[in-house]
């Protein structure tokens, strides 16, 4: 994370992506295509400040409260002042957030829009919080019942992209490093049918532009991989 906040500090862009990421169209084209086409409702037009893939940890913020997290393992960082002041806090607090990159970014972003302290995160695995009124939806309600406040995102049956904008709020709650992230930050959530986590028994190939599904064991990745048509290798590992 001292890395990534490095980067950003010197008004670098980052784009984490894990080594078990497969693509199959070019994911830089896709995110490029997101910058122009939600720009002006953004109001910046260098687009969102985070984009990454949707997962469920940690929990007590997927599905039980926002729908869906952010994927530490494909992930894009602007190189924004508002970016660079979270990586910074990040970075240097790290213990707080059980030294995990990916419950460190959710939590972080939920707090700082008044959401519940989260730590210890273990020990919330399934407890459903209020999405704090400093969470902002921008795209349109993928539950059309329920307001933009209270947007549950979608998680394996989303198909398009869903943007919020955290809004820092005066009456934080939580630990006072909370209290320096000043500017607002738009996060947007890849569509799990682009981009899945939880890996699909068929694939459409026309609409998938990169898989990060499988196993926690190289034979495990493999099998999936193969399963899937997605091993290009001419050995197994």
């Amino acid at each position: 994370m001292h890395v990534v906040a490095g980067l950003l500090a010197r008004n670098i862009d980052v784009f984490v992506l894990d080594a078990d990421a497969v693509w199959n169209q070019d994911v830089l084209a896709y995110l490029a295509g997101i910058r122009r086409l939600y720009a002006p409702e953004i109001g910046h037009e260098q687009g969102p400040d985070i984009v990454g893939q949707r997962g469920s940890f940690p929990q007590a913020l997927g599905e039980a409260t926002l729908g869906s997290t952010l994927c530490g393992g494909m992930i894009f960082f602007r190189a924004s002042p508002a970016v660079a002041q979270l990586f910074d806090v990040i970075a240097h607090h790290m213990d707080m957030f059980e030294y995990d990159d990916q419950v460190a970014v959710n939590a972080l972003l939920f707090q700082a829009a008044g959401g519940q302290q989260l730590a210890p995160l273990r020990k919330h695995k399934h407890n459903a919080m209020p999405i704090p009124d400093h969470w902002i939806w921008l795209t349109p309600s993928e539950n059309q019942d329920l307001s933009p406040t209270a947007l549950h995102l979608n998680y394996v049956d989303s198909r398009q992209l869903a943007l919020a904008r955290v809004i820092p709020s005066s009456a934080k709650l939580g630990h006072e490093i909370v209290m320096r992230l000043q500017a607002n930050i738009t996060v947007g959530y890849l569509p799990h049918s682009a981009f899945p986590r939880r890996c699909p028994t068929e694939i459409n190939s026309d609409e998938l532009v990169a898989i990060h599904c499988f196993g926690d064991t190289s034979s495990s990745r493999y099998n999936r991989l193969v399963a899937l048509d997605l091993w290009f290798l001419d050995s197994s590992p």
